[in-house]
Protein backbone atom coordinates (compact mmCIF):
# COMPACT_ATOMS: atom_id res chain seq x y z
CA UNK A 1 0.00 0.00 0.00
CA UNK A 2 1.86 3.46 -1.03
CA UNK A 3 0.55 5.86 1.74
CA UNK A 4 3.25 8.98 1.02
CA UNK A 5 1.05 11.55 2.85
CA UNK A 6 3.13 13.96 2.09
CA UNK A 7 3.90 13.85 -1.53
CA UNK A 8 1.80 16.25 -3.46
CA UNK A 9 0.18 14.32 -6.71
CA UNK A 10 -1.29 16.57 -9.73
CA UNK A 11 -3.80 14.87 -12.01
CA UNK A 12 -6.78 16.11 -14.21
CA UNK A 13 -10.15 14.20 -13.60
CA UNK A 14 -13.46 14.30 -14.85
CA UNK A 15 -16.22 14.80 -11.67
CA UNK A 16 -18.44 11.42 -12.09
CA UNK A 17 -20.52 11.77 -8.50
CA UNK A 18 -21.34 13.90 -5.55
CA UNK A 19 -20.93 11.50 -2.81
CA UNK A 20 -21.50 13.98 -0.06
CA UNK A 21 -20.88 17.81 0.46
CA UNK A 22 -21.66 20.14 3.42
CA UNK A 23 -21.73 23.92 2.58
CA UNK A 24 -21.17 24.82 5.86
CA UNK A 25 -17.99 23.04 6.22
CA UNK A 26 -16.67 23.52 3.02
CA UNK A 27 -16.27 19.87 2.78
CA UNK A 28 -17.10 17.41 0.28
CA UNK A 29 -16.30 14.05 -1.22
CA UNK A 30 -16.29 12.95 -5.09
CA UNK A 31 -15.38 10.16 -7.17
CA UNK A 32 -13.85 11.31 -10.48
CA UNK A 33 -12.39 9.39 -13.15
CA UNK A 34 -8.85 10.34 -15.12
CA UNK A 35 -6.89 8.85 -18.24
CA UNK A 36 -3.60 9.35 -16.48
CA UNK A 37 -0.91 7.07 -16.05
CA UNK A 38 -0.32 7.78 -12.20
CA UNK A 39 0.37 4.85 -9.45
CA UNK A 40 -1.52 5.10 -6.49
CA UNK A 41 -3.30 2.43 -4.39
CA UNK A 42 -6.19 5.40 -4.48
CA UNK A 43 -7.04 4.78 -8.04
CA UNK A 44 -8.64 1.52 -9.60
CA UNK A 45 -8.49 0.64 -13.29
CA UNK A 46 -11.64 -0.24 -15.58
CA UNK A 47 -12.02 -3.56 -17.25
CA UNK A 48 -10.11 -2.31 -20.20
CA UNK A 49 -7.30 -0.38 -18.17
CA UNK A 50 -7.68 2.88 -20.19
CA UNK A 51 -9.66 5.02 -16.98
CA UNK A 52 -8.36 4.48 -13.83
CA UNK A 53 -11.27 5.50 -11.07
CA UNK A 54 -10.89 7.13 -7.50
CA UNK A 55 -12.36 9.57 -4.71
CA UNK A 56 -11.44 12.51 -3.19
CA UNK A 57 -12.58 14.31 -0.36
CA UNK A 58 -11.34 17.74 1.78
CA UNK A 59 -12.03 20.79 2.01
CA UNK A 60 -13.11 22.23 -1.45
CA UNK A 61 -15.41 24.28 -3.10
CA UNK A 62 -18.41 22.27 -4.67
CA UNK A 63 -17.40 20.58 -7.69
CA UNK A 64 -19.79 19.92 -10.96
CA UNK A 65 -20.63 16.36 -12.34
CA UNK A 66 -19.16 16.07 -15.87
CA UNK A 67 -16.51 18.82 -15.53
CA UNK A 68 -12.85 18.16 -15.70
CA UNK A 69 -10.54 19.88 -12.84
CA UNK A 70 -6.52 19.58 -12.09
CA UNK A 71 -6.29 18.23 -8.84
CA UNK A 72 -3.79 18.40 -6.19
CA UNK A 73 -4.05 16.17 -3.90
CA UNK A 74 -2.19 13.63 -1.27
CA UNK A 75 -2.58 9.68 -0.46
CA UNK A 76 -4.64 8.98 3.05
CA UNK A 77 -5.64 6.17 4.07
CA UNK A 78 -9.58 5.93 5.48
CA UNK A 79 -9.79 4.14 8.15
CA UNK A 80 -13.40 4.06 8.65
CA UNK A 81 -13.71 2.05 4.65
CA UNK A 82 -10.32 0.42 4.63
CA UNK A 83 -8.91 2.01 1.63
CA UNK A 84 -6.14 4.79 0.52
CA UNK A 85 -7.82 8.45 -0.99
CA UNK A 86 -7.31 11.10 -2.16
CA UNK A 87 -7.27 14.58 0.10
CA UNK A 88 -7.45 17.50 -1.78
CA UNK A 89 -4.77 20.11 -1.99
CA UNK A 90 -5.80 22.49 -4.40
CA UNK A 91 -8.93 21.23 -7.00
CA UNK A 92 -9.46 24.54 -9.69
CA UNK A 93 -10.30 24.27 -13.45
CA UNK A 94 -8.71 25.92 -16.19
CA UNK A 95 -10.75 28.26 -17.89
CA UNK A 96 -12.29 27.12 -21.44
CA UNK A 97 -11.04 28.97 -24.28
CA UNK A 98 -12.78 26.86 -27.45
CA UNK A 99 -17.14 26.54 -27.72
CA UNK A 100 -16.66 22.97 -27.30
CA UNK A 101 -14.94 23.74 -23.94
CA UNK A 102 -17.50 26.27 -23.01
CA UNK A 103 -20.64 24.20 -24.54
CA UNK A 104 -19.61 21.28 -22.03
CA UNK A 105 -19.01 23.14 -18.94
CA UNK A 106 -22.02 25.36 -19.68
CA UNK A 107 -24.06 21.45 -20.32
CA UNK A 108 -23.72 20.67 -17.01
CA UNK A 109 -26.27 22.95 -15.49
CA UNK A 110 -28.31 24.29 -18.70
CA UNK A 111 -30.23 22.22 -21.29
CA UNK A 112 -28.82 22.40 -25.09
CA UNK A 113 -31.14 24.85 -26.26
CA UNK A 114 -30.33 27.04 -23.37
CA UNK A 115 -26.40 26.51 -23.61
CA UNK A 116 -26.95 27.17 -27.78
CA UNK A 117 -29.04 30.55 -27.03
CA UNK A 118 -26.44 31.38 -24.45
CA UNK A 119 -23.22 30.81 -26.60
CA UNK A 120 -24.78 32.40 -29.73
CA UNK A 121 -25.57 35.68 -27.98
CA UNK A 122 -22.51 35.73 -25.58
CA UNK A 123 -19.51 33.74 -26.84
CA UNK A 124 -17.67 34.97 -24.35
CA UNK A 125 -19.55 34.24 -22.04
CA UNK A 126 -17.19 32.68 -19.06
CA UNK A 127 -15.16 36.00 -19.18
CA UNK A 128 -17.87 38.16 -19.17
CA UNK A 129 -19.03 36.57 -15.69
CA UNK A 130 -15.81 36.25 -14.28
CA UNK A 131 -15.53 39.92 -14.38
CA UNK A 132 -18.89 41.12 -14.07
CA UNK A 133 -19.80 41.96 -16.82
CA UNK A 134 -23.47 42.92 -17.58
CA UNK A 135 -25.31 40.37 -19.56
CA UNK A 136 -28.92 40.95 -21.38
CA UNK A 137 -31.82 38.58 -20.00
CA UNK A 138 -34.24 39.91 -22.45
CA UNK A 139 -32.60 38.71 -25.38
CA UNK A 140 -32.11 35.15 -23.95
CA UNK A 141 -35.70 34.28 -24.57
CA UNK A 142 -35.53 30.54 -23.08
CA UNK A 143 -33.60 31.78 -20.14
CA UNK A 144 -34.61 33.36 -16.77
CA UNK A 145 -32.73 35.86 -14.88
CA UNK A 146 -32.35 33.21 -11.74
CA UNK A 147 -30.88 30.82 -13.81
CA UNK A 148 -28.51 33.54 -15.65
CA UNK A 149 -27.32 34.21 -12.00
CA UNK A 150 -27.33 30.47 -11.07
CA UNK A 151 -24.91 30.35 -14.24
CA UNK A 152 -22.57 33.29 -13.52
CA UNK A 153 -22.16 32.15 -9.55
CA UNK A 154 -20.81 28.63 -11.07
CA UNK A 155 -18.95 30.22 -12.96
CA UNK A 156 -17.22 32.15 -10.92
CA UNK A 157 -16.94 29.34 -8.14
CA UNK A 158 -15.38 27.15 -11.09
CA UNK A 159 -12.92 29.34 -12.67
CA UNK A 160 -13.00 32.77 -10.66
CA UNK A 161 -12.49 31.72 -7.46
CA UNK A 162 -10.17 28.97 -8.50
CA UNK A 163 -7.28 31.98 -9.06
CA UNK A 164 -8.14 33.39 -5.69
CA UNK A 165 -7.79 29.65 -4.00
CA UNK A 166 -4.35 29.47 -5.53
CA UNK A 167 -3.37 32.75 -4.32
CA UNK A 168 -5.03 32.82 -0.91
CA UNK A 169 -4.93 28.76 0.27
CA UNK A 170 -0.95 29.49 1.16
CA UNK A 171 -2.01 32.06 3.50
CA UNK A 172 -4.38 29.24 5.36
CA UNK A 173 -7.63 30.74 4.23
CA UNK A 174 -10.35 28.58 4.06
CA UNK A 175 -12.33 28.07 1.00
CA UNK A 176 -15.53 29.10 2.92
CA UNK A 177 -13.96 32.33 3.76
CA UNK A 178 -12.89 32.80 0.28
CA UNK A 179 -16.11 32.30 -1.45
CA UNK A 180 -17.05 35.30 0.98
CA UNK A 181 -15.05 38.01 -0.67
CA UNK A 182 -17.37 38.38 -3.47
CA UNK A 183 -18.95 40.51 -0.96
CA UNK A 184 -15.68 42.77 -1.26
CA UNK A 185 -15.79 42.69 -5.03
CA UNK A 186 -17.76 40.06 -7.29
CA UNK A 187 -14.57 40.78 -9.99
CA UNK A 188 -12.44 38.44 -9.02
CA UNK A 189 -9.59 39.59 -10.93
CA UNK A 190 -9.71 42.95 -9.80
CA UNK A 191 -10.07 41.38 -6.02
CA UNK A 192 -6.75 39.64 -6.75
CA UNK A 193 -4.92 43.37 -7.28
CA UNK A 194 -6.93 44.79 -4.47
CA UNK A 195 -5.80 42.39 -1.76
CA UNK A 196 -2.35 42.46 -3.03
CA UNK A 197 -2.46 45.97 -2.87
CA UNK A 198 -4.02 46.57 0.99
CA UNK A 199 -4.25 42.52 2.19
CA UNK A 200 -6.17 44.23 5.40
CA UNK A 201 -9.45 44.55 2.64
CA UNK A 202 -9.60 40.69 4.20
CA UNK A 203 -10.65 42.13 7.78
CA UNK A 204 -13.73 43.28 6.43
CA UNK A 205 -14.51 39.00 5.32
CA UNK A 206 -16.83 37.34 7.75
CA UNK A 207 -14.74 34.88 9.72
CA UNK A 208 -11.21 36.86 9.50
CA UNK A 209 -10.99 40.02 10.74
CA UNK A 210 -8.58 42.36 11.66
CA UNK A 211 -5.97 39.54 13.46
CA UNK A 212 -5.73 36.98 10.60
CA UNK A 213 -6.02 39.54 8.04
CA UNK A 214 -2.32 41.31 9.75
CA UNK A 215 -0.87 37.58 10.02
CA UNK A 216 -1.70 37.42 5.91
CA UNK A 217 -0.46 40.63 5.29
CA UNK A 218 2.96 40.46 7.16
CA UNK A 219 3.14 36.97 4.74
CA UNK A 220 2.39 38.82 1.92
CA UNK A 221 4.45 41.72 2.64
CA UNK A 222 6.30 42.51 5.41
CA UNK A 223 7.18 45.86 4.75
CA UNK A 224 3.49 46.51 6.06
CA UNK A 225 4.75 45.96 9.30
CA UNK A 226 5.80 49.81 9.78
CA UNK A 227 2.86 51.12 7.87
CA UNK A 228 -0.15 53.81 7.57
CA UNK A 229 -2.55 50.97 6.16
CA UNK A 230 -2.17 48.51 8.96
CA UNK A 231 -2.67 51.34 11.37
CA UNK A 232 -5.68 52.30 9.46
CA UNK A 233 -6.96 48.29 9.66
CA UNK A 234 -6.67 48.38 13.36
CA UNK A 235 -8.59 51.77 13.81
CA UNK A 236 -11.34 50.30 11.40
CA UNK A 237 -10.93 47.10 13.37
CA UNK A 238 -11.88 48.62 16.93
CA UNK A 239 -14.19 51.12 15.59
CA UNK A 240 -16.38 48.15 14.15
CA UNK A 241 -15.79 46.29 17.37
CA UNK A 242 -17.07 49.17 19.21
CA UNK A 243 -20.22 49.64 17.45
CA UNK A 244 -21.03 46.35 17.27
CA UNK A 245 -20.21 45.15 20.52
CA UNK A 246 -20.79 48.19 22.74
CA UNK A 247 -23.10 50.43 20.51
CA UNK A 248 -20.44 53.14 21.01
CA UNK A 249 -19.72 55.23 17.76
CA UNK A 250 -16.51 56.61 19.24
CA UNK A 251 -13.81 56.50 21.40
CA UNK A 252 -10.97 58.97 23.48
CA UNK A 253 -7.63 59.08 21.85
CA UNK A 254 -6.13 57.53 25.17
CA UNK A 255 -8.42 54.61 24.31
CA UNK A 256 -7.08 54.23 21.37
CA UNK A 257 -3.48 54.44 21.87
CA UNK A 258 -4.32 51.78 24.55
CA UNK A 259 -5.54 49.34 21.64
CA UNK A 260 -2.07 50.55 19.53
CA UNK A 261 0.51 49.89 22.35
CA UNK A 262 -1.31 46.24 23.13
CA UNK A 263 -1.98 44.80 19.53
CA UNK A 264 0.67 46.65 17.02
CA UNK A 265 3.14 48.21 18.90
CA UNK A 266 5.30 48.11 16.01
CA UNK A 267 3.03 51.06 14.94
CA UNK A 268 2.76 52.74 17.83
CA UNK A 269 4.45 56.25 16.58
CA UNK A 270 2.63 56.34 13.50
CA UNK A 271 -1.05 55.24 15.11
CA UNK A 272 0.07 58.57 17.21
CA UNK A 273 0.67 60.89 14.54
CA UNK A 274 -2.66 59.98 12.73
CA UNK A 275 -4.24 60.79 15.98
CA UNK A 276 -2.73 63.84 16.38
CA UNK A 277 -4.11 65.23 13.35
CA UNK A 278 -6.98 67.80 13.47
CA UNK A 279 -8.37 65.75 10.55
CA UNK A 280 -7.98 62.38 8.84
CA UNK A 281 -6.68 63.43 5.00
CA UNK A 282 -7.97 59.62 4.07
CA UNK A 283 -11.43 60.60 5.29
CA UNK A 284 -12.11 57.61 7.48
CA UNK A 285 -11.93 59.38 11.00
CA UNK A 286 -13.66 61.58 11.95
CA UNK A 287 -11.91 63.81 14.88
CA UNK A 288 -13.38 65.97 17.16
CA UNK A 289 -10.77 66.94 20.22
CA UNK A 290 -10.44 63.87 22.26
CA UNK A 291 -12.96 61.99 20.32
CA UNK A 292 -12.46 59.78 16.86
CA UNK A 293 -14.87 57.92 15.87
CA UNK A 294 -15.77 56.80 12.10
CA UNK A 295 -16.28 59.60 9.53
CA UNK A 296 -19.55 57.68 8.11
CA UNK A 297 -20.74 56.96 11.64
CA UNK A 298 -20.66 61.08 12.48
CA UNK A 299 -22.21 62.21 9.35
CA UNK A 300 -25.43 59.43 9.67
CA UNK A 301 -25.26 60.51 13.77
CA UNK A 302 -25.99 63.92 13.07
CA UNK A 303 -28.60 63.45 10.18
CA UNK A 304 -30.19 61.21 12.02
CA UNK A 305 -30.38 64.72 15.06
CA UNK A 306 -31.67 66.78 11.60
CA UNK A 307 -34.56 64.02 11.24
CA UNK A 308 -35.26 63.80 14.91
CA UNK A 309 -35.54 67.53 15.23
CA UNK A 310 -37.65 67.74 11.89
CA UNK A 311 -39.95 65.64 13.37
CA UNK A 312 -40.39 67.27 16.88
CA UNK A 313 -40.63 70.38 15.78
CA UNK A 314 -43.56 70.01 13.35
CA UNK A 315 -46.52 70.98 14.13
CA UNK A 316 -48.45 67.36 15.77
CA UNK A 317 -51.09 66.24 13.58
CA UNK A 318 -53.37 64.71 15.92
CA UNK A 319 -54.89 65.85 18.79
CA UNK A 320 -53.58 65.05 22.04
CA UNK A 321 -55.75 64.31 24.88
CA UNK A 322 -56.75 66.67 27.56
CA UNK A 323 -55.18 65.38 31.43
CA UNK A 324 -58.95 64.63 32.48
CA UNK A 325 -59.27 62.49 29.12
CA UNK A 326 -56.12 60.48 30.29
CA UNK A 327 -57.55 60.25 33.43
CA UNK A 328 -61.18 58.97 32.37
CA UNK A 329 -58.91 56.71 30.03
CA UNK A 330 -56.54 54.96 31.80
CA UNK A 331 -59.79 53.97 34.27
CA UNK A 332 -61.08 52.42 31.41
CA UNK A 333 -58.21 50.66 30.15
CA UNK A 334 -57.69 48.82 34.20
CA UNK A 335 -61.01 47.54 33.94
CA UNK A 336 -60.49 45.96 30.29
CA UNK A 337 -56.98 44.65 31.15
CA UNK A 338 -58.16 43.25 34.50
CA UNK A 339 -55.14 44.71 36.22
CA UNK A 340 -54.06 48.15 37.33
CA UNK A 341 -51.42 50.44 35.83
CA UNK A 342 -47.80 50.97 38.19
CA UNK A 343 -47.48 54.53 39.11
CA UNK A 344 -44.77 54.61 36.35
CA UNK A 345 -47.06 53.50 33.84
CA UNK A 346 -49.28 55.95 34.77
CA UNK A 347 -46.76 59.17 34.88
CA UNK A 348 -45.56 58.28 31.56
CA UNK A 349 -49.75 58.39 29.85
CA UNK A 350 -50.05 61.73 31.97
CA UNK A 351 -47.36 63.15 29.47
CA UNK A 352 -49.51 62.53 26.51
CA UNK A 353 -51.12 65.74 27.38
CA UNK A 354 -48.64 67.62 26.89
CA UNK A 355 -46.03 65.25 24.83
CA UNK A 356 -43.43 66.55 22.16
CA UNK A 357 -43.75 64.46 19.14
CA UNK A 358 -40.89 62.30 20.02
CA UNK A 359 -41.50 60.04 22.89
CA UNK A 360 -39.16 57.15 24.79
CA UNK A 361 -40.27 54.94 26.67
CA UNK A 362 -37.50 53.32 28.80
CA UNK A 363 -37.75 49.99 30.88
CA UNK A 364 -36.32 46.57 32.12
CA UNK A 365 -37.60 43.35 30.35
CA UNK A 366 -41.06 42.70 31.89
CA UNK A 367 -41.65 46.18 33.26
CA UNK A 368 -44.57 46.52 31.40
CA UNK A 369 -43.57 48.62 28.28
CA UNK A 370 -45.87 47.25 26.07
CA UNK A 371 -48.54 47.54 28.35
CA UNK A 372 -47.87 51.44 27.96
CA UNK A 373 -47.25 51.14 24.28
CA UNK A 374 -50.76 49.63 23.54
CA UNK A 375 -51.84 51.92 25.95
CA UNK A 376 -50.71 55.14 24.20
CA UNK A 377 -52.18 53.89 20.76
CA UNK A 378 -55.68 53.02 22.53
CA UNK A 379 -55.42 56.49 24.55
CA UNK A 380 -54.57 58.36 21.26
CA UNK A 381 -57.38 56.49 19.38
CA UNK A 382 -60.25 57.44 21.52
CA UNK A 383 -58.97 60.92 21.76
CA UNK A 384 -59.20 61.46 17.97
CA UNK A 385 -62.47 59.33 18.13
CA UNK A 386 -64.09 61.58 20.90
CA UNK A 387 -63.41 64.69 18.69
CA UNK A 388 -64.86 63.67 15.73
CA UNK A 389 -61.52 63.38 13.73
CA UNK A 390 -60.72 60.73 10.85
CA UNK A 391 -59.19 57.24 12.56
CA UNK A 392 -55.59 57.11 13.38
CA UNK A 393 -53.18 55.07 10.92
CA UNK A 394 -50.56 53.61 13.42
CA UNK A 395 -47.67 52.09 12.33
CA UNK A 396 -45.36 49.10 14.83
CA UNK A 397 -41.75 47.83 14.16
CA UNK A 398 -39.47 45.83 15.84
CA UNK A 399 -36.10 44.53 15.31
CA UNK A 400 -37.05 40.89 15.85
CA UNK A 401 -39.68 38.86 14.39
CA UNK A 402 -40.11 37.70 17.99
CA UNK A 403 -41.03 41.14 19.10
CA UNK A 404 -43.22 41.79 16.37
CA UNK A 405 -45.11 38.98 17.18
CA UNK A 406 -45.21 40.03 20.90
CA UNK A 407 -46.78 43.69 19.82
CA UNK A 408 -49.23 42.17 17.61
CA UNK A 409 -50.36 39.57 19.87
CA UNK A 410 -50.50 42.74 22.83
CA UNK A 411 -51.83 45.27 20.98
CA UNK A 412 -53.81 43.40 18.75
CA UNK A 413 -52.47 45.97 15.42
CA UNK A 414 -50.63 44.92 12.41
CA UNK A 415 -46.67 44.39 13.10
CA UNK A 416 -43.03 44.32 11.56
CA UNK A 417 -39.90 43.88 11.48
CA UNK A 418 -37.10 46.95 10.60
CA UNK A 419 -35.59 45.23 8.00
CA UNK A 420 -38.66 43.64 6.42
CA UNK A 421 -39.92 47.53 6.10
CA UNK A 422 -36.51 48.45 5.12
CA UNK A 423 -36.46 45.62 2.71
CA UNK A 424 -40.41 46.54 1.02
CA UNK A 425 -38.79 50.39 1.01
CA UNK A 426 -35.16 49.21 -0.63
CA UNK A 427 -37.44 47.14 -4.04
CA UNK A 428 -39.98 49.88 -4.32
CA UNK A 429 -37.08 52.56 -4.87
CA UNK A 430 -35.61 49.67 -6.89
CA UNK A 431 -39.29 49.97 -9.02
CA UNK A 432 -39.51 53.42 -9.41
CA UNK A 433 -36.05 53.80 -10.68
CA UNK A 434 -36.64 51.41 -13.41
CA UNK A 435 -39.10 53.31 -16.02
CA UNK A 436 -39.65 50.06 -17.60
CA UNK A 437 -40.62 48.61 -14.10
CA UNK A 438 -44.19 46.61 -14.54
CA UNK A 439 -46.72 46.78 -11.33
CA UNK A 440 -46.22 43.22 -9.99
CA UNK A 441 -48.27 42.29 -7.45
CA UNK A 442 -44.96 42.02 -5.21
CA UNK A 443 -43.86 45.53 -6.58
CA UNK A 444 -47.22 47.04 -5.47
CA UNK A 445 -47.50 44.75 -1.89
CA UNK A 446 -43.87 46.77 -1.39
CA UNK A 447 -45.71 50.32 -2.42
CA UNK A 448 -48.52 49.72 -0.17
CA UNK A 449 -46.35 48.73 2.97
CA UNK A 450 -44.23 51.53 2.74
CA UNK A 451 -46.65 53.81 2.15
CA UNK A 452 -48.65 52.77 5.49
CA UNK A 453 -45.87 53.61 7.28
CA UNK A 454 -44.84 57.09 5.40
CA UNK A 455 -48.09 57.97 6.04
CA UNK A 456 -48.84 56.86 9.51
CA UNK A 457 -49.31 59.18 12.29
CA UNK A 458 -47.95 57.25 15.10
CA UNK A 459 -45.13 54.87 14.73
CA UNK A 460 -43.62 52.39 17.34
CA UNK A 461 -40.17 51.15 17.55
CA UNK A 462 -39.47 48.44 19.80
CA UNK A 463 -36.24 47.47 20.93
CA UNK A 464 -34.83 50.50 20.02
CA UNK A 465 -31.69 50.05 22.22
CA UNK A 466 -30.23 47.29 19.97
CA UNK A 467 -30.97 49.27 16.63
CA UNK A 468 -27.87 50.72 14.57
CA UNK A 469 -27.85 54.13 13.54
CA UNK A 470 -27.93 53.03 9.75
CA UNK A 471 -30.93 51.23 10.47
CA UNK A 472 -32.88 54.09 12.49
CA UNK A 473 -31.46 56.93 9.73
CA UNK A 474 -33.28 55.07 7.02
CA UNK A 475 -36.47 54.54 9.21
CA UNK A 476 -36.83 58.02 10.15
CA UNK A 477 -36.32 59.64 6.96
CA UNK A 478 -39.70 57.93 6.27
CA UNK A 479 -41.57 59.60 9.39
CA UNK A 480 -43.45 62.27 7.96
CA UNK A 481 -43.75 65.65 9.81
CA UNK A 482 -45.47 66.44 12.64
CA UNK A 483 -46.29 62.51 12.92
CA UNK A 484 -45.27 60.89 16.98
CA UNK A 485 -42.82 58.11 17.16
CA UNK A 486 -42.35 55.91 20.49
CA UNK A 487 -39.17 54.30 20.89
CA UNK A 488 -38.85 51.68 23.26
CA UNK A 489 -35.82 50.96 24.67
CA UNK A 490 -34.98 48.92 27.58
CA UNK A 491 -31.99 50.12 28.90
CA UNK A 492 -30.29 47.02 30.18
CA UNK A 493 -29.79 45.76 26.53
CA UNK A 494 -27.63 47.69 23.87
CA UNK A 495 -26.77 47.03 20.17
Amino acid sequence: MNNNNNKVIMLVGKISRELYYNKEKSWGAYGFTTTEKIKSDALSPNKYGNVMFGNIAGKLQPLEVGQKYIMEVTEKYNRKYKRVEFEAVNVYSEIPKTIAQKRNFLSTFLTKLQTDTLLESYPNIINMAINDEEIDVSILHNISESKIEDMKYKIVLNYGLSDLIEFLKPYGVSFKQIEKMSSLNSNTSLLKKEILENPYILSKVKGIGFKIADEIAMKMNPKLKHSEKRVYALLEFILNEEANGNGHTWLSRKEMLSYGRSLIPECFDILKDVLSRDSDENGFLHIDGDRIGRANDYITEKEIYNQLERIDKSKTCIDLPTTKQVETMMIDIEKEQGFELSVEQKNTLYNLSSTDNVVVVSGQSGSGKTTVVNSISTILERTQRENGKPKLAISQMALSAKASMRLLEVTDRNSTTIHKFLYELKKMKEAQEDISFENTEEVMDAIIEVEKVADSDVIIIDEFSMVNIYLTLNVLKMVKSGAIIVFVFDYAQRQ
